[in-house]
């Protein structure tokens, strides 16, 4: 008596196409949150709760960001060398957009010299605005795997 190969493909098929459904169904779920989170941007975008910034003032204004909160000043001439964002003329221009726009402030340091950029208050609602969006996509995708 021989081995049925063609039960073991058959089988090796079937587990093949339920490990694909669940992972299509898991990539869906993911995609269907992220497709929520982005509307929610959108939204937030359009609310004429807060300025709108471009690409480039969002990364810049993302790192100014990330080096305030871990209690590092960013300097003027720091924030412009930021090569991987934009030329050191544009960044420039940039900073002066998010000052004029109220997403960041100047600040001299000791001796006046160099001047150090926080982000405002303006800055960090509209941090806390971004992250309610993500928190409700996550918690609308929570409602529908238990629904």
């Amino acid at each position: 008596m021989g081995i049925d190969l063609g039960f073991i493909a058959d089988g090796f098929r079937c587990l093949t196409l339920k490990l694909l459904s669940k992972t299509m169904t898991e990539s869906s779920k993911q995609s269907e949150m992220y497709f929520q989170y982005i509307e929610g941007l959108s939204s937030l975008k359009h609310s004429n709760q807060f300025q709108s910034l471009d690409s480039m003032e969002l990364d810049l204004l993302n790192e100014i960001a990330i080096t305030w909160k871990h209690g590092k000043p960013l300097l003027v001439n720091e924030a412009i060398s930021l090569n991987e964002i934009g030329s050191r003329a544009t960044l420039h221009a940039r900073i002066k957009n998010l000052r004029k726009k109220g997403y960041v402030d100047f600040h001299t340091d000791i001796d006046g010299r160099k001047k150090i950029i926080k982000p405002t208050t303006l800055a960090i609602n509209y941090f806390s605005s971004v992250a309610n969006v993500f928190a409700t996509a996550v918690e609308k995708n929570r409602e529908r795997e238990t629904a």
